[in-house]
């Protein structure tokens, strides 16, 4: 029994790990200068942390009438049209209707997000695993959690003083 849930709670810290989150909010600000002010870049890159946030809350509310299956599965497939629909945002000539159409996509993204495979994975593994195993999941999702950040933070020692010093 607890092999079992520790391959559906490894699995959905998995896809979590996997939907693409990491990427689009550690480099939101790099992508939106391309299209915004540096000033306004950081400021959408700061509302959409709240936007994420609008979709967390919707889980609690919906959760109990929907159940977490169909709002797992609700949330990927909105997750992967709306990752098609921002690469198609990005590919646009930035314009203001694209930049709109980029901004809802995101904002979308976010929503399905935080409604589905931000929050769920996490309810889960707190319910499947008896308290004194929860401590293996645990472990496993920290360890997929990990890694992510060390790209962003070698290639941002790329651009300091470090390299300048040789």
């Amino acid at each position: 029994r607890l092999r079992r849930a520790a391959f559906v709670g490894i699995m959905l810290m998995t896809a979590q790990q996997l939907s693409g989150i990491n990427a689009l909010m550690a480099y939101s600000g790099i992508l939106f200068e391309d299209r915004f002010p540096r000033e306004g870049a950081m400021w959408l890159a700061s509302i959409a942390v709240l936007i994420q946030l609008v979709g967390v809350a919707c889980c609690f509310t919906l959760i109990d009438m929907m159940g977490r299956r169909v709002l797992l599965i609700v949330s990927k497939v909105l997750i992967v049209v709306t990752l098609l629909l921002l690469s198609l945002a990005f590919s646009l000539e930035p314009t203001a209707s694209t930049n709109v159409f980029l901004l809802t996509s995101m904002a979308l993204f976010l929503i399905a997000y935080g409604f589905g495979l931000g929050t769920i994975p996490w309810i889960i593994i707190a319910e499947i695993y008896p308290i004194d195993n929860l401590f293996i999941d645990g472990m496993f999702g920290g360890l997929l959690t990990v890694p992510l950040p060390v790209p962003e933070i070698l290639s941002s020692l790329d651009k300091t003083k470090f390299k300048n010093k040789q």
